[in-house]
């Protein structure tokens, strides 16, 4: 009778967090590398685009991720100074009850998605914890390729939700720090409607696998080539601002 009890309240507690509504705000901090490329730029020209560049960075940028009873769209607010190559914003997409999620890849001259299964990233927890916004949190170091991660996530808000990529673990992550940025939350709410959960776009393409592999390498040769134009115009305007 005692065990039948216990059961029930686990299966009533998953019951009553999947219908969680919450609205998380996070601050991002990117690291961004430099690479000219063969662009010709004399060292003064050089000299004040590592200087516009290192006051960018130091800005961080907003993100919102939105969950809505088992469904979850995390998206960046990137501002249009910051956008230097001028891709937009990432998205990220999980359904309930789905093992996996999707991700928006938009390189400007095409649209699609990325479908990732959840085995796509190791996971191994870590015995070692951080207070976060009054949340107790759990570490866990996630690797995803050859992207090694520092991820806090707290049980009290017991959904697998999380900025980008990090919706698999078994509460609400509140931080994320790797080479490529450090991620927090700074705000956290339960005042999300459904109608904030954006629709995944039924027009856009899906790959998995070696196809999405192929993509990605396609979107990034074209956004090199979009930012080659781009510091070629940034050169053109700089030097007529003399």
């Amino acid at each position: 009778m005692y065990k039948s009890f216990i059961f029930f309240l686990f299966f009533f507690s998953i019951f009553i967090h999947s219908q969680e509504k919450l609205k998380v705000n996070y601050e991002v901090i990117h690291q961004t590398n430099v690479s000219w490329g063969d662009a010709k730029l004399s060292d003064e020209m050089k000299d004040q685009m590592l200087k516009k560049i290192e006051q960018l960075k130091k800005r961080p940028e907003s993100c919102i991720l939105y969950y809505y009873e088992g469904n979850s769209y995390f998206t960046e607010l990137v501002s249009d100074e910051k956008n230097i190559n001028k891709k937009q914003k990432k998205e990220y997409f999980k359904f309930k009850n789905q093992n996996s999620y999707y991700q928006l890849n938009d390189y400007r001259v095409e649209e699609f998605y990325g479908y990732y299964p959840d085995s796509s990233s190791e996971i191994e927890y870590k015995d070692e914890n951080l207070t976060i916004e009054n949340y107790l949190c759990k570490l866990a170091i996630v690797k995803t390729g050859n992207t090694i991660s520092k991820v806090w996530y707290t049980e009290e808000i017991p959904v697998s939700a999380g900025p980008y990529n990090f919706n698999s673990l078994p509460g609400l992550v509140l931080k994320v720090e790797n080479s490529k940025y450090l991620c927090y939350a700074t705000h956290i709410s339960k005042d999300c409607k459904e109608h904030e959960i954006k629709k995944k776009d039924s027009k856009l393409s899906v790959y998995k696998g070696l196809e999405l592999e192929t993509k990605i390498k396609e979107g990034r040769d074209k956004m090199r080539k979009n930012g080659r134009e781009n510091l070629d115009a940034f050169k053109q305007k700089m030097q007529n601002s003399k």
